[in-house]
């Protein structure tokens, strides 16, 4: 794996999930169940990192921020402010879209 040889792992993993509908009912749902936990527990880490990923981040930009003086600190604020326009107008375009859409293109249909 440490070469990159990634073909036998999904040769393997091709013929291991064929051969798991091949045995009995109480064996493939026993696996079946243990990879869906598996599933849940990897899922439940990434969403953990990724949390964790932000906080840090912000702590980073509060670090930084902080020790900005008030000149640089509007300087930033220009540099800044051009990504929010287009930012806030696609905003509003899509909940203006999503709202006229749903009134013009899916009206409430009354009930006989």
């Amino acid at each position: 794996m440490a070469n990159g040889d990634v073909l036998p792992v999904i040769f393997f993993s091709v013929l291991f999930g064929y051969f798991i509908t091949k045995v009995a009912e109480k064996p493939r749902t026993q696996l079946s169940d243990l990879f869906q936990a598996a599933f849940d527990v990897m899922l439940k880490l990434t969403l953990f990192v990724v949390w964790s990923a932000l906080l840090g981040l912000f702590g980073i930009i509060a670090r930084i921020v902080a020790r900005l003086e008030g000149e640089s600190l509007a300087e930033m604020g220009e540099l800044v402010e051009p990504q929010i326009t287009p930012i806030t107008r696609i905003f509003l375009m899509i909940f203006v879209t999503t709202k006229i859409g749903d009134i013009l293109v899916f009206p409430k249909r009354k009930s006989l």
